[in-house]
């Protein structure tokens, strides 16, 4: 989410003069709904959300899409014209983006700056009753529900280029000689780990997966496991008894067209798609990967009652993420939560490593966003305010 946040004048907005009157078709006619900010409000589960939203919105309001670019042009051919018109910002309203604009005060003014113009706000019923023109600023990550009415057309947006069969179907032909049920399980790690003070980074043990695992296994038709992590080789040996497949495993290589866009990732993320049990982590990365997937019996994911750390869930009728305390605490923990969170995964050593190291730099890196969205809404007058605790005017 936000720790992944970019903001340049050059990456966010028009491409020309914002000063200019807005225009709100494009040079061959027709309404136009932009997004300039796919990609630097996240990563890419965050953009699977953001780009559905973009062409069901689209839809909705009879009008032409414009969109910055992502990888999503690469491995599914979404190719969409570039944005090349000056329109209102459309600022998501409710879901999790409130907690976002409540951590980083500065987006606001910094929109208004960028765009040159006030920027609205936009809810989920846009889907329904479309939207004026404009350019999609959000993470629309609403309960999955509002977005099962698009259930088929959310899935036909995000099939894989056809030239890249080979390279994705290496570790799902791997698994398939070795047995019949794929279980896929997605390990968050890394970035969690350097985000302990965050209401939604829930970072579940490795054991704990294991212990799962013992309970179903034996339940299963010739079982295969099949591990997804942007870490791999540090959760590994935690699976060794079920002779896990892994990215590691794979000899295909990246297809040339692909090479340098730093896609690596989707190999995983299709395997979780056509996987017949899938256990995601507290990721959109996988969550969505879920949304996608039309074969599993069975979906399973992290919780915040430790008592009952694995629960079954429906991907079309639940949140993308689940935040502690339900989303009511906001986007942060407590700092006694979060240590006692720390210590309820990581034990004792790693309560003191949130504290010591990972929550600081947190807070630093936190610092450090929101200084550089002061500086290019406000310059060193936003800067200053910022530092004396001012808020800045909205």
């Amino acid at each position: 989410m936000i720790a992944k946040c970019e903001v340049d004048r050059v990456k966010i907005g028009t491409t020309g003069d914002s000063t200019k009157e807005e225009k709100k078709d494009d040079a061959t006619g027709g309404r136009v709904l932009a997004m300039s900010t796919i990609g630097r409000l996240g990563r890419f589960g965050n953009q699977i959300f953001e780009y559905a939203f973009l062409r069901i919105c689209a839809r909705a309001s009879n009008a032409k899409v414009q969109c910055a670019p992502w990888p999503g042009q690469a491995l599914f051919g979404q190719y969409d014209p570039p944005v090349t018109v000056s329109l209102t910002p459309r600022v998501e309203q409710g879901s999790n983006f409130e907690g976002v604009i409540l951590a980083v005060p500065e987006f606001m003014p910094y929109l208004q700056k960028a765009f040159a113009k006030s920027p609205e706000r936009i809810g989920v019923t846009a889907m329904v009753d479309g939207v004026e023109p404009g350019d999609l600023i959000g993470l629309f990550q609403w309960h999955s529900s509002a977005y099962r009415p698009y259930k088929d057309s959310f899935r036909s947006l995000f099939q894989p280029c056809e030239d890249m069969r080979a390279w994705i179907d290496e570790p799902l032909a791997l698994m398939r000689r070795r047995g019949k049920t794929v279980v896929a399980i997605h390990l968050r790690t890394g970035d969690y780990k350097w985000l302990p003070q965050f209401s939604w980074t829930l970072m579940v043990p490795p054991k704990w997966w294991v212990e799962w695992l013992d309970s179903i296994w034996y339940t299963l038709d010739e079982p295969v496991l099949y591990l997804c992590s942007n870490d791999v080789s540090s959760v590994r040996h935690w699976f060794a008894k079920y002779n896990p497949v892994t990215a590691d495993d794979l000899i295909v290589e990246t297809p040339e067209r692909l090479g340098g866009l730093g896609v690596g990732f989707y190999r995983d993320f299709y395997v979780m798609t056509q996987a017949d049990v899938l256990a995601i982590s507290n990721s959109t990365f996988s969550f969505s990967a879920a949304m996608l997937n039309g074969r599993a019996q069975r979906f399973v994911r992290p919780s915040w009652d430790f008592q009952n750390p694995i629960v079954d869930f429906d991907p079309w009728d639940s949140d993308p993420l689940l935040f502690l305390g339900g989303g009511t605490a906001g986007l942060k923990k407590r700092y006694g939560e979060m240590l006692r969170v720390a210590r309820e995964l990581t034990g004792r050593k790693g309560a003191l490593a949130a504290a010591l190291l990972y929550h600081p730099v947190g807070i630093l890196a936190m610092l450090g966003i929101r200084l550089r969205v002061a500086y290019l809404s406000r310059g060193l007058r936003g800067v200053f305010d910022l530092l004396l605790g001012r808020r800045p005017p909205q």
